[in-house]
């Protein structure tokens, strides 16, 4: 290896250590070609240890979920891009939000595997059904006033 190829490996390994998000790839076969600390850990949290080569379709999960993915990474292997947002119980009982990113990795314009992303939407999508309650709660409440316009004057 080259020392540019070297800082290079160097500099693509800090961006995706220091992301927010999950981050793996996966070749033609399913199995892990490169994965950052935050998916390693994840995948701890359900019990599930890893190493570079292993299947990426764990059989600690249940077929319905291994097939969704297969079907994710085939999209991706196939040229497609995909992107899907997915809320699911968590490890922990938790309810999570993760916004998934599966893109073809070329060479030559032949497909060989796939990146993988996945970005915490949690909060974001709390909020977002927080907001919307609040906004039907308020509307709901402007019907009821409207319903008796002397309600307002009686109010005031």
């Amino acid at each position: 290896m080259n020392k540019g190829t070297a800082c290079a490996n160097g500099e693509l390994a800090a961006i995706i250590e220091n992301s927010e998000s999950l981050i793996w790839a996966v070749d033609k076969d399913y199995r892990y070609t490169v994965y950052n600390t935050r998916y390693y850990r994840w995948l701890d949290a359900w019990g599930v240890q890893v190493a570079l080569q292993d299947s990426a379709l764990h059989p600690i999960f249940p077929e319905d979920v291994i097939e969704k993915w297969r079907e994710w990474y085939d999209t991706a292997l196939s040229g497609g891009v995909l992107k899907k947002e997915e809320r699911y119980v968590g490890p922990l009982g938790e309810s999570v939000v993760h916004d998934f990113h599966f893109t073809p990795i070329t060479k030559c314009g032949h497909v060989y595997g796939v990146s993988c992303m996945a970005t915490d939407v949690t909060s974001f999508r709390d909020t977002e059904e927080e907001l919307r309650a609040a906004r039907d709660r308020n509307l709901r409440a402007v019907k009821e006033l409207i319903k008796d316009p002397l309600s307002l004057l009686k109010g005031s």
